[in-house]
């Protein structure tokens, strides 16, 4: 998208999950969708900020996929949840395919927060931290 690292930082914080492809898949998508929305459309012009994506296991057999900027925000003339546009029909999809629930904060002027919570099946394996 035209934008160098001074400009837009990309933070990760994953935790090691191994996934079956089932849900590897729609996960890698969804991410490429949030992170590439908030690159086009969070930082216009000159803005700088950080987009930041986490992926953390959480209490009774659930994973929760986070993507997080502090850039200029969604309208709020914009409902996620009748919204027409093919990416967020996609990430709507997605996220049914994975059986998790979508919850969209939007704040104009202050960044958007997307995070996805599915329930782990069985096969995920965690990994140790090091």
């Amino acid at each position: 998208y035209g934008m160098t690292k001074s400009r837009v930082a990309l933070k990760n914080r994953v935790d090691q999950i191994w996934l079956p492809l089932e849900q590897a898949v729609p996960c890698g998508l969804i991410i490429n969708e949030l992170v590439s929305n908030a690159l086009k459309h969070g930082f216009p012009e000159s803005r700088t900020g950080t987009v930041t994506v986490e992926l953390a296991a959480l209490e009774r057999g659930h994973l929760c996929l986070l993507v997080d900027d502090n850039g200029v925000g969604l309208s709020s003339s914009i409902d996620p949840k009748v919204a027409k546009t093919l990416g967020l029909q996609l990430i709507v999809n997605l996220v049914q395919q994975i059986k998790g629930d979508l919850v969209i904060g939007q704040t104009e002027g202050s960044g958007c927060c997307v995070s996805v919570i599915f329930p782990t099946p069985c096969g995920t394996a965690f990994g140790s931290e090091e």
